[in-house]
């Protein structure tokens, strides 16, 4: 067998809490993460290689950004808000470069893999945000909870121009990526006058 794999495995976690109490109280809570590795297994231009069992070229990137941000204000006049937000730009490559010629007595398999396992499963959010705002005021109360999360995942396997791939039995060029993001924002205002807002946003894309 041959095996030419880059593989990582980063989570990022940031978390945040803010609490505050008093006549007149105001608190912020903000927090940031960010996973955005660079993957690249690759067979180098113009290689020959010739073996009795497998070839496999592998780049696999298990990655996951969290954040959460939580606050709390206890005062006759309170506000609060809190902020979360998750960046997640992964790339992940699986190349067979140019003028190469492959051999194998079995199979050959160039895989990309996000998030996801050799049998296919998926291995959880590329990138997380939640946020709370809790405020307490006996007169005038203010909570504002906002989160949002950035995600752009590439996934590619490919094999060069000029290559050569021969197998006794399968062949196989392909990527698989699990892209998933999660969003979650509350708030709760409490007071004779309590005004509040909650904010969510998802922004995705997938090149596989």
């Amino acid at each position: 067998n041959l095996t030419v794999q880059a593989k990582t495995n980063i989570n990022a976690q940031a978390d945040s809490t803010a609490s505050r109490a008093g006549i007149v109280a105001g608190n912020g809570s903000e927090a940031t993460a960010n996973a955005s590795p660079t993957v690249v297994a690759f067979v180098d231009g113009g290689s020959s290689i010739n073996t009795s069992n497998d070839i496999l070229v592998e780049g696999n990137a298990v990655s996951h950004a969290a954040a959460n941000a939580a606050g709390t204000s206890i005062a006759a006049l309170s506000a609060g808000l809190s902020t979360a937000t998750a960046y997640a730009f992964p790339s992940v490559y699986s190349l067979v470069s140019s003028s190469s010629n492959l051999t194998a007595g079995h199979d050959i398999n160039a895989r990309t893999l996000f998030n996801r396992d050799a049998a296919g499963n998926n291995l959880g959010d590329a990138a997380r945000a939640t946020s709370n705002a809790a405020v307490n005021a006996g007169l005038l109360g203010a909570a504002s909870a906002d989160s949002n999360t950035n995600s752009s995942v590439i996934a590619f396997a490919e094999v060069g121009s000029n290559s050569k791939l021969k197998a006794a039995h399968d062949v196989n060029v392909f990527s698989n990526a699990y892209h998933s993001a999660y969003v979650g924002a509350s708030g709760n205002s409490g007071g004779t006058l309590a005004t509040g807002s909650v904010h969510g946003k998802a922004a995705m894309s997938t090149f596989a």
